[in-house]
């Protein structure tokens, strides 16, 4: 089922589903009261689907008052007998609108701060919107250039779609479909109008190539565009922004961090099952790559080996453990905390070199001593930075 909502019986605007609000515009158009006979009431956020506050209100929708919580607090708050008939149906649905609901609040009276809240809000909406279609064109061209498409697939199938149907019932023309609309989902899902300059619906019927020919022009109409030319250009400013925050972050919290994974090479195992161990590692949060590694031998004492479990229930009631596995225990947690406190003095020494280098950006660069620490560190030998 999708949205559906109803008008409010003091404004006529719908009371707007908390997935479809501007949180600098309308966001209040979402607070709802529903009155119904017998000074039924519920108070609440309304979820697009027929509930508010949590409750369910659809089965009395046709008996019941619909309002904007402000709108109701206005009015001064009355009740289910004032209103001489029951709410009607959203043509919306409480969803899918331009911006014939870019209502400031009415709790708000004074015209000159509701004029300015509404500006800074369109401004501020708008943006927004400018921002996210400007990392959806950088995406698609980035997309379109790359090897990520399928032989099938095309770059603007993001941004414009089409029917495929039978006209009025009757078989077509063989290799002819009826396109009812090309749709421009951007001026559509965006709840953007026509005249802020999307295509709308075009009305196309031909043979399905003659259609995606048609589309590839608009979409090469577009990229050739100053407006395309000017989305990538403020992706481009967005993404130079995002970068000098994460550097900026990085240098606060530091390039080389600590995690870990469960180790490839052999663990021990009992009875066939086995205890898992876990391989640590410095990773680079820049260049996404890893700096150093602290893993299990392969050989040795503490390499991975078979274990038979107890029977004996004495030793183990529940036949489950095995003693001579048990001894090893301590050596283990041993070696695996030599990994933690190994990969903490790696990722401090690697940041402070980071540091001293004056923070350079590059993915490329490495800190001192990798290639040995790494060498060390896989056969689990001490290690100092050299």
């Amino acid at each position: 089922m999708g949205f559906f909502s109803w008008n409010c019986k003091e404004c006529d605007h719908s009371v707007l589903s908390v997935h479809s609000t501007d949180p600098e515009i309308n966001a209040w158009m979402k607070d709802a009261v529903v009155l119904g006979p017998g000074g039924d009431r519920v108070l609440g956020e309304y979820d697009g689907y027929g509930n508010v506050g949590g409750q369910d209100r659809t089965d009395l929708s046709d008996s019941q008052v619909w309002l904007h919580l402000a709108c109701w607090e206005v009015a001064g708050k009355p009740e289910f007998d004032h209103y001489d008939e029951g709410s009607r149906s959203a043509r919306d649905q409480g969803f899918f609108f331009g911006r014939e609901h870019d209502l400031i609040d009415p709790r708000i009276s004074d015209p000159d701060e509701r004029a300015r809240l509404l500006a800074e809000g369109i401004e501020t909406r708008d943006k927004r919107w400018y921002d996210g279609r400007a990392r959806d064109v950088a995406h698609w061209i980035e997309m379109g250039t790359g090897s990520y498409l399928g032989d099938d697939e095309k770059i603007w199938s993001q941004r414009f779609s089409f029917g495929k149907v039978r006209e009025e019932g009757r078989r077509l023309e063989s290799g002819k479909w009826h396109a009812p609309a090309i749709q421009d989902e951007w001026y559509i899902n965006d709840r953007w109008e026509p005249e802020d300059g999307g295509l709308g619906e075009i009305k196309f019927h031909g043979k399905h190539a003659e259609l995606l020919a048609h589309i590839d022009g608009l979409w090469a109409a577009f990229a050739a565009s100053p407006e395309c030319a000017a989305y990538l250009a403020r992706a481009k400013e967005m993404s130079a922004a995002a970068q000098a925050r994460w550097i900026s972050a990085l240098r606060e919290e530091g390039r080389y961090e600590v995690t870990y994974k469960e180790t490839m090479l052999p663990s021990d195992k009992i009875d066939g099952r086995s205890m898992g161990r876990s391989m640590y590692y410095v990773r680079d949060r820049l260049s996404h790559g890893v700096a150093a590694v602290f893993d299990w031998p392969s050989d040795g004492e503490l390499a991975g080996r078979e274990f038979t479990r107890s029977t004996d229930p004495d030793t183990d009631f529940q036949g489950t453990v095995s003693p001579e596995w048990e001894e090893r225990i301590p050596k283990i947690q041993a070696m695996e905390q030599s990994f933690i406190d190994a990969a903490d003095e790696a990722a401090k020494t690697f940041n402070e070199q980071w540091a001293e280098a004056g923070y350079p950006e590059a993915e490329t660069w490495t800190p001192k001593g990798v290639e040995l620490l790494q060498f060390r560190a896989r056969r689990l030998e001490p290690w100092t930075a050299d």
